[in-house]
């Protein structure tokens, strides 16, 4: 079951369930374009938003003690799949190993 409820620019909020989940908040700047991470000047360097936004405008609904802003910030490079929904309790964002990485070795094997 997915629901969404957007706001137009006047509300700047837009609040969708992408997966059965997790429910997700979206920023939404002046334009409607969601708000990407400050850049300070620095070439190619990824930063996200304090409160997990990796420049995708979906910020960390789980508190910090659960979710770590920086592992939510890094969720689609741990999981292309991860809107397709995926459950992990606390212990499992510190214990996983990017697809990336797993599809290397699992080739190399």
């Amino acid at each position: 079951e997915q629901q969404k409820t957007s706001k137009k620019n006047d509300g700047k909020v837009k609040t969708s369930n992408i997966n059965p989940y997790v429910l997700v908040l979206r920023s939404l700047s002046a334009k409607g374009k969601p708000k990407c991470a400050p850049n300070s000047g620095e070439k190619s360097k990824n930063r996200h938003l304090s409160n997990g936004d990796c420049g995708d405008g979906i910020v960390n609904p789980y508190p910090e003690s659960k979710v770590q802003n920086k592992y939510w910030a890094q969720r689609k490079r741990l999981f292309t799949k991860f809107d397709s929904g995926i459950q992990l309790d606390e212990e499992s964002w510190f214990s996983v190993t990017p697809e990336v990485i797993a599809d290397h070795v699992a080739k190399r094997i």
